[in-house]
């Protein structure tokens, strides 16, 4: 596979920021590791607001000409948040890009402005009512929050649905766990083979699975593949399967990972990348294998010249220090193309107590002094000298 790799050294420089910070320890609490949000959760539209109600639209004026707006006269029904602030008045008049509906209730928030003044109205089915009126009584975390989300994340009412699915993506893989009781896996098994689930709802069931079901439910990962294989609109959401897979399994799943995609050379560059990832979430935050263990098959990636340096701040974090040979000869035959791998190496060395590593540091300034500078740049710019 050829590299694409940027030469250029900010765009490097600021990728490694991120990826540095990891390979030293420190550490942010992580949101369900294979969940994307899709947007901010309505429960933090209201923190932020200054005022936040439902209202029923009474009028609705049309615009004469494309580059006008909508305009709807509406009526507050209740409020959510900053009563107070609406000093008595129940009637607001609200502009839009997009038309009203006369009749409909309308989700209307207002931030920190002077006068008052509401932003775009959104339309509320009934159930999308009850499910805003719902927020209020929340538990700000934890399993009573995400057992009531977990009701909504499937219907069809996409204001209801995809905040629910939001919430999950913010919650930590911890919290998620704590609804063990209450996932039906007989249920989260059908949502998985279901060809109507997309692919983000994929993958947060596939994280239901390693939480409720039983060593058998691995077969689901075959199963899935080949259906994936033969429809090319079924997203399978490998990474999170990958996870699943090593949960329900163990190490034997473990090894059956290492093999089929770390040693693989038939692998396709995203099924490594995919699987280095998977492997990662669970030294990072699901934690059923012991560190070492999952350093042990991440270590397969570091003679694959294009993947070594996914794998490095992960095998650094998990002191996973017996690789440092494989990386020193690795670092004398980098070639220019490959030559973004040295930095990655060098960090690697840094972080190694062994007295090797201080010898390999030394042979790495005489071959690459500029490389090793921007590593120490890098060092210092996370460390700054007190």
């Amino acid at each position: 596979m050829k590299s694409n790799r940027t030469k250029t050294i900010l765009p490097w420089l600021l990728g490694w920021l991120l990826v540095v910070p990891v390979l030293f320890g420190l550490r942010v609490e992580a949101s369900c590791p294979f969940c994307t949000a899709l947007s901010g959760t309505i429960s933090e539209e209201i923190s932020e607001a200054k005022v936040a109600v439902l209202a029923k639209c009474r009028t609705y004026v049309p615009p004469k000409s494309e580059r006008e707006l909508h305009f709807g006269d509406f009526e507050i029904l209740s409020a959510i948040k900053g009563e107070e602030h609406l000093l008595g008045k129940k009637e607001w008049i609200v502009s839009s890009i997009d038309p009203m509906k006369i009749g409909e209730v309308y989700w209307l928030v207002a931030f920190q402005c002077e006068p008052l003044e509401f932003g775009g109205p959104v339309l509320l089915s009934k159930i999308a009512q009850e499910y805003l009126k719902g927020l209020e009584a929340l538990p700000e975390k934890g399993k009573m929050r995400l057992q009531y989300f977990l009701r909504y994340i499937e219907l069809e009412d996409p204001v209801v649905a995809d905040d629910a699915f939001n919430e999950f993506a913010r919650a930590t893989f911890s919290e998620v766990t704590e609804l063990r009781e209450t996932l039906d896996r007989d249920h989260v098994l059908k949502v998985l083979r279901s060809p109507k689930t997309s692919l983000s709802l994929r993958r947060l069931f596939w994280s239901f699975l390693s939480i409720c079901g039983k060593p058998e439910d691995a077969l689901l990962f075959d199963e899935l593949r080949e259906v994936a294989k033969k429809d090319p609109k079924f997203e399978l959401g490998l990474e999170a399967a990958i996870a699943c897979y090593i949960s329900l399994q163990g190490t034997p799943g473990l090894k059956m990972i290492e093999s089929r995609f770390l040693e693989n050379k038939e692998a396709s560059p995203s099924e490594v990348y995919l699987a280095i990832l998977a492997i990662r979430v669970h030294g990072e935050e699901i934690g059923l294998l012991p560190k070492k263990e999952l350093a042990r098959s991440l270590a397969k990636v570091v003679t694959n010249i294009d993947f070594a340096d996914q794998a490095l701040p992960d095998l650094a974090r998990w002191e996973e220090w017996s690789i440092l040979p494989q990386l020193i000869e690795l670092f004398r035959k980098v070639d220019e193309e490959h030559e973004y791998l040295r930095v990655p190496i060098i960090h690697f060395a840094m972080a190694c107590p062994l007295p090797e590593a201080k010898e390999a540091l030394k042979e790495f300034e005489a071959k690459a002094p500029d490389a090793v500078r921007r590593a120490r740049t890098i060092f210092s710019i996370l460390h700054p000298a007190k």
